[in-house]
């Protein structure tokens, strides 16, 4: 486990976080996402840009994105793209129970407070 701080307000802060976690991070199983109603709401839009600008399989927003495996209706994939020399997080997915083409990712939404 490690830590790292990013400076900025809500919003510079979520789009720091996207370009680390998608530059600097390895693997793109799944990614998790913890904020307050108060800040979502002021986010607004942004919020939702920045779910789909991460590249990862699964994301989950204030719940643990293992749960999109678990559940089998929903995809537990790595994000798409890539290549055999650079496996990371692998290829091709898993459940999908839905049959959609060509899916990216899963995002599960939850409460704030359970």
């Amino acid at each position: 486990m490690a830590q790292t701080s990013l400076p900025g307000d809500a919003e510079e802060l979520l789009r720091r976080v996207v370009v680390f976690c998608n530059d600097r991070l390895w693997g793109t199983l799944n990614a998790c996402i913890i904020i307050d109603p108060k800040t979502a709401r002021s986010l607004g839009s942004r919020l939702e840009d920045s779910i789909a600008a991460l590249e990862y399989g699964a994301v989950g927003v204030n719940h643990w994105p293992v749960l999109s495996f678990v559940w089998g209706m929903t995809t537990w994939r790595a994000f798409p793209g890539h290549a055999l020399s650079d496996i990371q997080s692998g290829v091709g997915s898993v459940h999908n129970a839905l049959l959609f083409d060509r899916v990216e990712r899963s995002v599960i939404y939850g409460s704030f407070r359970v």
